[in-house]
């Protein structure tokens, strides 16, 4: 069985390791010593990097862990990423110690955006900056229709799917999201809730896409309050919805 590990990087990032016996998968490593040293404490070598997309804090650390690590694979989108030796692509399968993980293509915070997906035995979703806890990612490239399928997509896994994501956003969406949802108890009683754990220092991720659904306000476009807070209207289509509510947040 794997074991994934969350090592806090920057302000807010968060890498992500994926363990078993004396070997290790990095998730984003955008800052290489931080990787390094938890390697190095725990004696084990890096076999392989996976690259949601080409964003510095995501990216900066893969060149330094390479020349450490001559061996390890870098794997990423073709578009924009430099140092991958293997190109990934939608759809296409990876097998990483006892799990297979399937890339999918989630474009809106960047075109570039990937995502891994393992199914079995828990649903997991290591997905960048697409989803965030109560949130999503910034819309940098391409149309607000790219980046609502690609929220679509992640909707539709199973509910019990657990969210690795990349950074630690959750207090400020929840914020966000009550300002959108005012009477939505569900919001109401994770921001209480998170508003606990990170006066312990504790992280918030990852969560369950269960909660998402119930709570974060880029995955219920059609939710009433969303739609009075922000004048929209079920004549609106939903990637202008989604684009009307990622401006708000923007401007929060």
């Amino acid at each position: 069985m794997i074991e994934i590990v969350r090592l806090p990087a920057f302000t807010d990032n968060y890498l992500w390791l994926i363990r078993r016996g004396s070997q290790a998968w990095a998730v984003d490593p955008g800052d290489a010593a931080v990787v390094a040293s938890y390697l190095s404490q725990h004696d084990l070598d890096l076999a392989g990097i996976l690259l949601t997309h080409r964003h510095a804090d995501h990216t900066g650390g893969v060149a330094d862990l390479v020349e450490a690590f001559p061996r390890a694979r870098v794997l990423g989108s073709t578009i924009g990423l430099c140092g991958i030796s293997t190109p990934v692509v939608d759809g296409q399968v990876i097998d990483i110690f006892d799990r297979r993980f399937e890339v999918m293509h989630l474009p809106g915070h960047l075109d570039d955006h990937v995502a891994y997906y393992s199914a079995d035995p828990t649903p997991l979703l290591f997905c960048g900056d697409v989803l965030f806890m109560a949130g999503c990612g910034r819309n940098f490239e391409g149309p607000p229709g790219a980046f609502y399928k690609s929220l679509v997509r992640i909707a539709a896994l199973p509910t019990r799917t657990m969210i690795y994501c990349a950074h630690e956003y959750t207090q400020s969406n929840l914020r966000f999201a009550q300002h959108l949802m005012p009477n939505n108890q569900a919001v109401n009683e994770r921001l209480q809730r998170v508003n606990e754990a990170r006066a312990q220092g504790e992280a918030t991720v990852p969560g369950a896409l269960e909660i998402e659904l119930h709570t974060n306000p880029f995955l219920r476009l059609d939710d009433a309050e969303i739609m009075q807070s922000l004048s929209l209207t079920h004549s609106m289509s939903p990637a202008t919805r989604f684009h009307a509510v990622r401006r708000a947040k923007d401007n929060f």
